[in-house]
Order: structure tokens, then sequence, then C-alpha cells
């Protein structure tokens, strides 16, 4: 009967909760391990020769669905977590170390 309504069967609608629930716990762990990590060091030692690169798609007053938008709040906030835990350098800096830059030929 809810079909021929062009409602979602009950399984599809528990299926969903549950996916989602699941995506809320998997969030918060992540966010509980990134913050023991960094609060103990261990970034030092789990990091150490590695380069993290981030990307913000855009930065403004409202912050779109997808994970690349952020207010510009938020922004800030984000750039001073990464002063005070990384080494910020510019993307140049970090592919060309010795101001050697590389241009590709156009043909």
């Amino acid at each position: 009967m809810a079909r021929r309504l062009g409602l979602a069967p009950l399984g599809a609608g528990v299926a969903w909760l549950r996916d989602a629930w699941g995506r809320v716990v998997h969030r918060r762990v992540k966010s509980l391990l990134g913050a023991v990590a960094f609060g103990t060091g261990l970034h030092r030692v789990l990091l150490r020769e590695k380069a993290v690169i981030v990307l913000f798609h855009r930065v403004g007053e409202r912050s779109g669905k997808d994970g690349l938008w952020s207010t510009a709040q938020a922004f800030s906030g984000f750039c001073d977590f990464f002063e005070h835990y990384f080494r910020v350098i510019s993307l140049g800096e970090l592919l060309w170390p010795h101001g050697k830059s590389w241009v590709p030929s156009v043909d």
C-alpha cells in the first residue's frame, strides 16, 4: 500500500536513520581522537615528515552543505588552530623549497 502511495517502505526509513546515526557517531569518534592526538602532542609523531594540505572552497557569511564551505568566524578559528599546531607555509614553498619554480611547457 505504501509503495502505491509513493511512500518509501519502512525499511528504507530505518536504514536512513541507522546511516545517519552512524555518521554522527563516526564524526564524534573522529573528533575525540583528534582532541586526544593534538592535546597530548601525539600528532607530532603521527604527522612527522607529512604535509597537511587544507582547502576551503569558499569562506563567507553563509556556509554551504558540503565541507568545503566555512563562515569567516570558523575560518579564523581554523587558521588559529593550524598556526598553533603546524608550521604553516605556502603551497609553493612546499613544492619548491629552494625557490625553483616549475612552469609547464605549452606545446
